[in-house]
């Protein structure tokens, strides 16, 4: 299966997180309560592609405020929740395209 890279980007002073790679750019605002609709909405649209995607972060051993390290762990975990869907999808694809017939 192949890869996507992606970045995520953490501005503290503009209070946004930019992920790159996934589209041309999309930008999520961290002034209050994050809103992960764009981003669900565009990995809803990769799964076609049938692509594994890699975040990384940026700086992410320098992040130290707690707020954004609970984004960083919702963002990873809202990658590793696509991917798993999609080894999900491989299995079901797997079976139903069995060619065999076993009686």
């Amino acid at each position: 299966m192949d890869e996507l890279n992606c970045s995520a980007k953490l501005d503290s002073e503009e209070n946004t997180i930019t992920i790159n790679g996934l589209t041309d750019e999309l930008s999520l605002d961290m002034g209050r309560d994050i809103d992960f609709t764009a981003l669900i909405q565009e990995l809803t649209k990769k799964i076609d592609e049938e692509k594994t995607i890699v975040l990384t972060v940026e700086d992410e051993e320098s992040i130290t405020d707690s707020k954004h390290k609970l984004i960083i762990g919702t963002l990873k975990k809202i990658f590793d929740s696509y991917n798993e869907s999609l080894k999900d999808i491989e299995v079901v694809s797997d079976d139903n395209n069995e060619d065999e017939i076993l009686f």
